[in-house]
């Protein structure tokens, strides 16, 4: 593991231990942010300090039940309300793995949702793909180079831009 200006570079079989952290998280809820970005919501409580954030930013995802794809990235906020099928349904496994940064979610209810790799000329490189963000005190920024970066909570709001140029 690295350390780049208190951020850690992480490899691939740290990242899918922490991502694990996830495994029976219940699912709270489903929303957009800046620019129709999708958040997922992992917890039981209301409190910042006693959840998880899954948010997707140079990514495309899909949530696939039984019956094939309930929506996806292209249905933006409207697409929101098929979530509600996975009220009550808690994370089963996660699969951070893979060379692509693609992130799968099974729940147990049987829904997935998968989080991919945009394509390169539809987004900026500089981008995270993906961010999880975590009750424990870091968050991970997944990225397009391949690269994967722990950060701590604490640091400093200035400092979060220039991380991409100290790696």
């Amino acid at each position: 593991m690295k350390t780049v200006s208190h951020v850690k570079t992480l490899p691939v079989a740290e990242l899918q231990r922490r991502v694990t952290g996830l495994v029976g998280q219940p699912f709270a809820g489903a929303r957009t942010s800046y620019g129709d970005e999708l958040r997922l919501r992992f917890g039981t409580g209301l409190e910042r300090a006693s959840r998880w954030e899954l948010g997707t930013r140079a990514a495309r995802w899909v949530l696939l039940g039984n019956v094939g794809v309930l929506c996806r990235e292209s249905d933006g906020p409207k697409g929101l309300s098929a979530f509600h099928a996975l009220d009550g349904a808690s994370v089963a496994a996660v699969d951070a793995t893979r060379s692509d940064r693609t992130l799968s979610l099974l729940f147990d209810s049987g829904h997935h949702v998968v989080v991919m790799p945009n394509k390169p000329h539809r987004t900026k490189d500089d981008l995270d793909l993906w961010e999880l963000f975590s009750p424990h005190g870091w968050w991970l920024a997944v990225r397009r180079d391949g690269s994967i970066e722990l950060i701590p909570d604490e640091m400093p709001l200035a400092d979060r831009p220039r991380r991409h140029k100290a790696a």
